[in-house]
């Protein structure tokens, strides 16, 4: 989860074709949060920064507390998590989408 893969992508292109590009990112919030991931000291030094690179914007993973992790907002989309408790599943989810939802309303409403 974060911002990883296509996402960097797409960010680093529309910057380069001047476009102002903002990437609300809970997984860079406050390690206290419910979902945390380190991010990279320095990315613009982080190495690799072709198109097709692994745009590693995070040191490390967010091991969701179902995983005996610290956050609980951290979680896996893998099939075999949803097809063993797709009910759990789907209600988590929600609650994952609602706060998302939340997150870019309050964006969007202090975007001058």
């Amino acid at each position: 989860g974060g911002l990883t893969g296509d996402n960097v992508r797409y960010m680093r292109l529309l910057g380069s074709l001047g476009y102002s590009v903002v990437a609300p990112d809970t997984m860079g919030a406050s390690p206290s949060g419910p979902r945390y991931r380190h991010p990279t000291r320095n990315y613009s030094r982080a190495g690799d920064h072709r198109f097709w690179c692994a745009n590693t914007v995070y040191d490390t993973s967010c091991n969701g507390s179902y995983m005996g992790g610290a956050y609980p907002a951290c979680f896996s989309s893998k099939a075999e998590y949803v097809l063993n408790e797709p009910r759990s599943w789907s209600r988590f989810y929600q609650r994952i989408y609602s706060l998302r939802r939340r997150e870019a309303s309050a964006a969007l409403e202090h975007f001058e």
